[in-house]
């Protein structure tokens, strides 16, 4: 399966991916709470996949998507969000709002689900979001 690395300033979102990624067969090469370190990293490990939130607090997730592509490093990105508003990732993304709801959209239909709701329910069953998180 893939090799992927995780970028997320939150340590049990990158716990919780990492469970869920390694019991589907993929191998987790390594992680980060920031973009400094990731892309010292990302060279060295050499991920087929980096897995990474759009708001990492710290130093922009644009600088680094920038600086991947400026190194020619060769892996594929997976941008997380939380945010439901397709307005709000189309934004950050510098992509067109339909684009956004598009790709959610067909992964909502992937995954058999129907609304947001729906994909809430899923992610609580899965692990990745805390029911009584506030």
């Amino acid at each position: 399966m893939s090799r992927i690395y995780l970028l997320d300033d939150h340590a049990i979102v990158r716990d919780v991916l990492r469970v869920v990624l390694e019991a589907a067969g993929h191998h987790v090469v390594g992680e980060a709470a920031g973009p400094t370190p990731a892309l010292a990293e990302l060279a060295r490990l050499g991920p087929e996949i980096v897995i990474v939130d759009l708001r990492l607090g710290q130093r922009s997730e644009f600088e680094l998507l920038a600086e991947i592509q400026q190194r020619e490093l060769p892996v594929r990105v997976i941008v997380l969000t939380m945010s439901e508003q397709p307005r709000h990732v189309a934004e950050a993304l510098h992509l067109s709002p339909k684009t956004v709801d598009t790709y959610r959209s067909r992964l909502m239909a992937k995954l058999g689900l129907a609304d947001v709701a729906g994909v809430v329910r899923w992610a609580i069953r899965e692990g990745l979001i805390d029911a009584h998180d506030n």
